[in-house]
């Protein structure tokens, strides 16, 4: 029989190759050659698609974790202001206790000496 000749679309499987007359089984295997290109190229193309997909929600997941990183830094900062007016707060409240025993001792007429060594302001 004659050599395979190619038909639009349709290749020869394998084992038709292999049941041609030896020599027309290079033939018939060279007709296999781009149906096995398409076939590595077709793999190809799943396996980068599904690396996309993965790449797509790790970077998605990544995204979420540097907002939730966001979120809580600015939580802590807020925590941070408040501490620190809170802090203002109980040093102006204790000078201000300081300064009324300092004058209820003046009023009593403990000496500005001893007031100064026995409630310095600093």
């Amino acid at each position: 029989p004659p050599p395979p000749t190619p038909v639009a679309g349709v290749r020869p499987a394998p084992a038709v190759v292999a049941a041609l007359p030896v020599e027309h089984r290079a033939a018939g295997a060279a007709l296999l050659q781009p149906v096995g290109k398409a076939v590595d190229v077709e793999l190809r193309r799943r396996e980068v698609e599904s690396r996309v997909g993965v790449d797509a929600v790790l970077a998605e997941k990544l995204a979420e974790e540097a907002n939730k990183a966001r979120v809580e830094i600015e939580k802590l900062r807020e925590e941070t202001a408040k501490v620190r007016e809170e802090r203002k707060v109980a040093t102006i409240m204790a000078k201000a206790t300081l300064l009324r025993e300092r004058k209820k001792l003046l009023d009593e007429g403990v000496a500005m000496e001893d007031i100064e060594k026995l409630l310095p302001l600093e």
